[in-house]
């Protein structure tokens, strides 16, 4: 009743019993590019698009809420000229570089200290590193539940 050349997924029976064979939507081949074509569409639309219409917005200067007029270089001329660009890169920079140091450093730490075999109450403090992930989980659930139930409840 079955066919023999026929892989088990690939074959469907109807109601009145005769064999069809499906075409498989999902294969090997196409499995990967289904699973990452969220993550690609939501970059796509939240950070490539932004950062190439920052980049062409920037040639040109607004005047009022929807004038704009191009200015080629004109902007980057006066960005290049101001005199506390250079502390403001300073500035991100530095502070850019202190905070990636110091997670890892601290990361790297926390990491070794919770995985030595000599450190008392390990579990406690693993447990305390976690906590504040969970936290604010709760709290959005908690405020959304208290705002539905006055939006749907009747009165």
């Amino acid at each position: 009743m079955g066919c023999r050349n026929c892989p088990a997924a690939a074959q469907s029976f109807d109601r009145e019993g005769y064999l069809y064979e499906t075409k498989k939507i999902i294969t090997q081949k196409t499995a990967p590019y289904i699973f990452c074509a969220p993550f690609i569409c939501s970059f796509l639309v939240f950070m490539l698009y932004p950062m190439i219409n920052m980049i062409y917005t920037s040639f040109f200067k607004l005047e009022g809420i929807n004038t704009y007029n191009f200015s080629g270089l004109d902007n980057y001329k006066r960005l290049a000229s101001d005199t506390h660009i250079s502390a403001a890169i300073f500035n991100s920079l530095g502070f850019t570089v202190g905070i990636i140091i110091v997670n890892i450093v601290l990361a790297l730490l926390l990491a070794v200290l919770l995985n030595h075999k000599f450190t008392p109450l390990k579990n406690i403090f693993r447990s305390a590193i976690y906590i504040p992930a969970l936290t604010s989980i709760i709290v959005a659930g908690i405020f959304f539940v208290c705002f539905l139930q006055a939006i749907l409840t009747p009165r």
